[in-house]
């Protein structure tokens, strides 16, 4: 089951999908393959982004919209989804986003047992 986040208040939806994941089985002391994304009209907002994000060791990628319209940025890193580095994740992608006429979407990941 992937749990990610949505796009309404945000400031407890770091917390929020981390309860999700511990209750989906989730073991949150063991790394997660979490997805970051992040959305934008163009496609060289979405690859400035993915260059910045690769730069702090994310796997990136670029990903044209359903409707060729707009573009997402995945990110991908392992690591122990602690609430602290999410939060700061959290701020550090919206900065980035926003400076690239962006949004961060969230972030989610696959239960771990």
């Amino acid at each position: 089951m992937n749990i990610f986040k949505s796009l309404f208040g945000r400031a407890d939806k770091d917390e929020q999908v981390l309860k999700a994941l511990k209750k989906n089985g989730s073991d949150l002391n063991k790394p997660h393959e979490i997805d970051f994304w992040f959305d934008f009209r163009s496609e060289e907002s979405a690859r400035a982004v993915a260059k910045k994000v690769a730069e702090r060791g994310f796997e990136v990628e670029v990903y044209r919209g359903e409707y060729g319209l707009e573009f997402s940025c995945k990110a991908v890193k392992r690591m122990v989804p602690r609430l602290s580095a999410m939060q700061r994740l959290t701020r550090e992608f919206e900065s980035i986003a926003e400076q690239h006429a962006g949004v961060y979407d969230g972030w989610g990941a696959e239960v771990v047992t």
